[in-house]
């Protein structure tokens, strides 16, 4: 299964979700994750939890600096996942 999305509203739920990911280094690695969820994509950390509604259809966590610096370098209008 793919999904196509447009890389300019990725982008903006990931600056909507960003607070939840720790600057510091932390004992719980996922802190600093995006955790896609069928509907939505959020972040969390000790403190807060940040929820997005994004529908992908997927289940998955990604490294929060890498995949946004990967998605950054895209010049295209749209992302296949």
């Amino acid at each position: 299964m793919t999904i196509k999305l447009e890389t300019v509203s990725l982008t903006t739920a990931l600056s909507v979700i960003e607070p939840g990911i720790l600057t510091r280094k932390s004992l719980v690695e996922q802190y600093s994750d995006f955790v896609f969820l069928k509907d939505s994509i959020m972040t969390f950390n000790e403190k807060v939890a940040v929820k997005y509604p994004l529908e992908t259809g997927f289940e998955f966590l990604v490294k929060s600096k890498e995949f946004y610096s990967a998605l950054s370098s895209f010049t295209s209008k749209e992302i296949e996942m």
